[in-house]
């Protein structure tokens, strides 16, 4: 009650339940993507913003990383990328 914004980071399958709480309390929302666990509950929560007038915003965060926005300057053609992924797969 103390806020007029929250963040949700929590796994997936609770995004709707705690951003469902935060509009009702007319609280703006950033949720890191997926929005929901279904389109459906997707659809809902954006129902529920225009309802409530309040912002949700889901995170693309990664479009403001310093790394990503400094190699943005320097034309890139790569011919072959690798990944590898340095944490455990969490599903």
């Amino acid at each position: 009650d103390a806020c007029d914004a929250i963040d949700v980071v929590t796994p997936t399958d609770h995004h709707f339940a705690i951003c469902m709480m935060a509009i009702r309390k007319g609280k703006h929302v950033f949720v890191e993507k997926p929005l929901a666990h279904t389109i459906q509950e997707g659809r809902d929560l954006v129902n529920m913003v225009r309802e409530a007038n309040v912002k949700l915003q889901v995170g693309h965060v990664e479009r403001f990383n310093p790394a990503y926005l400094a190699i943005q300057q320097h034309p890139l053609n790569p011919m072959f990328i690798e990944v590898h992924r340095l944490a455990q797969f969490n599903p």
